[in-house]
């Protein structure tokens, strides 16, 4: 009644329930839905302190379409869910998205995601992960439940790789998604795993770092020896593979190359500070070829 007085115009209304109502507008020429909607929104924040979401839809041409019309305003109030700083969505808002292009975008976010997990990239990491927000919040089309399930993997995965794949932080976080209302909730609880994805690598970089300066020293103190790649990585319990990749990423050099540098700085020491012969400081520094 108060907002008839307000807009001086014939309105109807029908009662859904406690928290829902349609309001039926009576079209004249110069009428922006948009523009009314938010008249009602700032009418109800600012006279009884309450927040709505309000939905608008196409125009109303025979009353028989009304139960097709209120199943896409329902479509529509489904857009709070990626956008709860919205109050107002509109038909032709949602009619103008592009739903598959959106998707097919979705999908590849999700699978550089997925590589920047593998390759514990943080960066490219942030990165995918907030065009994939951007885009999700653009196109506002997909399922709550195929968005659950989005994040679901790629939550799956951030555990997988800190080795946590069944653990209960994994499980509530995933339970937590689906119970999730909003796209913020989502990206709230997603950021958190994240989050925790980066103190491990940040705590895998720390032990490298230490199982490094043992293999570097190590190699200092039997320079002579066979040092190959096995030897080594025994030393500190890791595999091959991993040993090299670290070592490269911690020196700058690959392993092979460290240990020549280092048996050429001891046989440069060797041969200014004795009078050892090239032959002999070739065998004690680890060269199998005296040249």
């Amino acid at each position: 009644e108060e907002l008839k007085k307000l807009m001086d115009r014939k309105i109807e209304y029908l009662d859904l329930n406690s928290n829902q109502m349609l309001l039926f507008f009576f079209k004249s020429a110069s009428d922006n839905y948009g523009r009314i909607a938010g008249v009602v929104s700032d009418y109800l924040k600012n006279h009884y302190s309450v927040k709505c979401y309000i939905a608008v839809s196409r125009t109303i041409h025979n009353p028989g379409d009304i139960p097709q019309i209120y199943q896409e305003l329902d479509d529509q109030m489904e857009n709070k869910f990626y956008h709860t700083d919205l109050r107002i969505f509109t038909y032709e808002s949602e009619n103008n998205s592009d739903e598959d292009g959106g998707s097919s975008q979705n999908k590849d976010y999700v699978k550089c995601i997925s590589e920047n997990i593998r390759l514990k990239d943080r960066q490219h990491l942030w990165d995918n992960y907030r065009k994939l927000i951007g885009q999700i919040r653009r196109e506002s089309m997909n399922s709550q439940m195929y968005i659950k399930f989005i994040f679901s993997g790629i939550i799956s995965e951030l555990y997988e790789e800190m080795k946590a794949g069944n653990s209960v932080q994994m499980r509530e976080k995933i339970e937590a998604i689906y119970q999730a209302g909003s796209l913020e909730e989502i990206c709230r609880i997603t950021e958190e795993a994240i989050k925790a994805f980066e103190l491990w690598l940040q705590k895998m970089e720390q032990g490298a770092r230490s199982d490094i300066d043992r293999v570097k020293q190590y190699i200092q103190y039997h320079v002579n020896e066979d040092l190959s790649i096995d030897k080594l990585a025994a030393q500190v319990y890791l595999s091959q593979g991993y040993l090299s990749s670290v070592f490269k990423k911690e020196t700058g050099m690959n392993l092979s190359r460290y240990i020549r540098q280092c048996r050429m700085e001891k046989a440069k020491e060797l041969l200014k500070n004795t009078n050892m012969k090239v032959v002999q400081i070739c065998e004690k520094v680890g060269f199998a070829n005296v040249s």
